[in-house]
């Protein structure tokens, strides 16, 4: 009752409103199709529906898709084309490492810009996942509001905001590997992971982590060494691919640097660093706080320890590049692993949580950090007010963090 007290006073009118509608009508709907129609169907209804709500409140400009200038997309466009291309601006000479998404676009005949379809169904397909993830635990309209709630963070609109760049790729082999755990798919997943983009490394701590995570501690090692060693051979095999990249024993030689900007040991400030982190998220963060203050069991309390442990170094990792909020998207396993942990502890808070974590989400606007410079992801409509009237609302929120 307390806590059924507690979400009913939370102090914001639209959200009480928000949170109403949700429970009388689309879970109902949610419910009703998972019925009706079987898991798969609903699944791929949701990943779906969340991915549009997604894109339509993180819009990218639209300049990026009706002007022709020299950006990422257009070099996307051209790899489409000639997945081996080695006309990069010298501050990318990394992207002739990033030939997964081109190569598939090429085999499947997606020339230019229809190679972006890889990736949009790449980022529905993480969140289709992400709910047969979620329904192990909750009900189907709870993992629908839990999905929807992800749906609105880096996760999915990394991929919306930067057209071209595969990070659904790569959270669509991490999802992979947490929905069905196979050594071959370690072994294989590591090692294509690396010819798309590699900070998929950032977010394979904390695969292996969740599959211990409900297990006693005495099961660890078992449950685990087998897709360790598999992963580590896939890595190994992957860094290979990448360095007959490099030397031209596939195609022609990568220019050096490759990876100019590894010059610079940390992007940013601590400031933006925090700032980053939290964005990345939005109110996500309540789950692990709420879930470390009342957990009870030992293994709990280790699997959080390690958790934020994980958190820790891939934030680190994420410093040294320039965009800092993308790459924390791949820590996103952390929140999975707290909603497996969390209905045991207490199923209606978890559900409770979640429908809170959504309605926050929803109201709060999507920032992005890049180096030390804060941006305003703009919804579709203001997106084409911009470009009708030619000048750039989001440059007003544009700013540099110290």
């Amino acid at each position: 009752m307390k806590t059924v007290s507690s979400v009913r006073n939370f102090p914001i009118p639209i959200a009480l409103r928000l949170l109403e509608q949700m429970d009388g009508g689309l879970t109902r709907i949610i419910a009703r199709v998972h019925a009706r129609y079987g898991t798969l169907p609903t699944a791929i209804l949701v990943g779906a529906f969340s991915w549009v709500v997604s894109i339509f409140l993180a819009f990218p400009p639209l300049s990026m898709f009706l002007h022709e200038h020299p950006g990422r997309l257009q070099i996307f466009s051209a790899q489409c084309a000639h997945p081996l291309m080695r006309h990069f601006f010298t501050s990318e000479n990394y992207l002739g490492l990033r030939v997964l998404v081109p190569t598939l676009a090429f085999l499947t005949g997606l020339r230019g810009a229809q190679g972006l379809a890889i990736i949009y169904i790449a980022n529905i397909a993480s969140l289709a996942l992400i709910y047969l993830l979620l329904l192990r635990k909750l009900k189907p309209e709870v993992a629908f509001l839990g999905t929807l709630g992800l749906g609105l963070t880096v996760v999915s609109q990394a991929s919306n905001l930067y057209p071209g760049f595969p990070d659904a790729v790569s959270n669509l082999f991490v999802l992979i590997l947490l929905y069905r755990p196979s050594r071959w798919l370690f072994f294989v997943l590591s090692m294509l992971a690396l010819v798309n983009d590699e900070r998929f490394l950032i977010g394979l701590p904390l695969v292996f982590l969740f599959h211990v995570a409900h297990k006693p501690l005495a099961d660890w090692c078992r449950c685990t060494w087998a897709n360790l060693l598999a992963s580590v051979a896939g890595l190994a095999l992957g860094y290979f691919i990448r360095y007959m990249l490099i030397h031209g024993l596939i195609g022609q030689a990568i220019p050096q640097p490759v990876y100019p900007q590894m010059a610079v040991l940390m992007w940013g400030t601590p400031v933006s660093w925090a700032v980053a982190w939290l964005l990345s998220f939005k109110a996500w963060w309540i789950f692990p706080l709420l879930l470390a203050v009342r957990f009870k069991k030992r293994e709990t309390g280790i699997v959080l320890i390690l958790t934020a442990g994980c958190l820790c170094a891939g934030m680190a990792a994420a410093t040294t590049v320039q965009d800092i909020w993308r790459s924390m998207g791949q820590l996103f396993p952390a929140f999975l692993i707290c909603a497996v942990l969390f209905p045991p502890v207490n199923q209606a808070l978890s559900e409770k949580t979640l429908k809170i974590v959504l309605v926050l989400n929803l109201l709060l606007p999507t920032f992005y950090v890049t180096g030390s410079c804060l941006g305003w992801a703009r919804p579709l409509p203001i997106a084409f007010v911009e470009y009708a009237a030619g000048r750039t609302l989001g440059s007003i929120l544009h700013f540099r963090l110290y």
